[in-house]
């Protein structure tokens, strides 16, 4: 009869520790699904910033850039898109309804960047339409409507002599 006394305090130990860790993984995937593409549109606005800067060129494949950023994982595609000579725009497109899309954004002129990088307020598949980045430096980056984020740094021109 004891045995059975401490059965059932054993089970709902048990249960109670398999609850805790699956809401300490979901709570990890749930912040991999927000980290995974800021991490990689950051990693690449900042080289693409840098290349342009260094060439006056965009790069229009992550392997001219330099850096393993993979084209699709499960959560999300990534893609870069040549606008024109000097906007690139790097997507984010989930692949799954409850994420949320994301661009970052580089425009150049001269020697000098300005970037962006926006992600959508609510889930969505939408692509992000390119951020508004003046040219004048005092004013703000824009990110377009529904989505939020800003400018991550500015590179001024590179003294090449160096």
């Amino acid at each position: 009869m004891g045995n059975r006394l401490f059965a059932k305090p054993r089970t709902f130990l048990y249960v109670l520790v398999l609850s805790l860790v699956g809401c300490r993984q979901q709570s990890s995937i749930t912040k991999q699904w927000h980290d995974e593409p800021i991490n990689y549109l950051r990693s690449a606005l900042v080289f693409q910033s840098a290349k342009y800067v260094e060439t006056g060129e965009f790069a229009d494949d992550f392997d001219d850039l330099g850096i393993e950023i993979p084209r699709a994982t499960i959560l999300y595609e990534y893609r870069i898109d040549r606008l024109d000579e000097h906007r690139i725009q790097i997507l984010a497109i989930p692949k799954k309804k409850d994420l949320k899309s994301a661009t970052a954004a580089v425009i150049g002129y001269g020697s000098n960047t300005r970037d962006a990088l926006c992600i959508s307020d609510k889930p969505s598949a939408n692509l992000l339409e390119f951020p508004e980045i003046p040219r004048d430096f005092l004013e703000n980056v824009r990110c377009p409507s529904g989505s939020s984020g800003g400018e991550l740094y500015e590179l001024s021109p590179v003294n090449k002599n160096h």
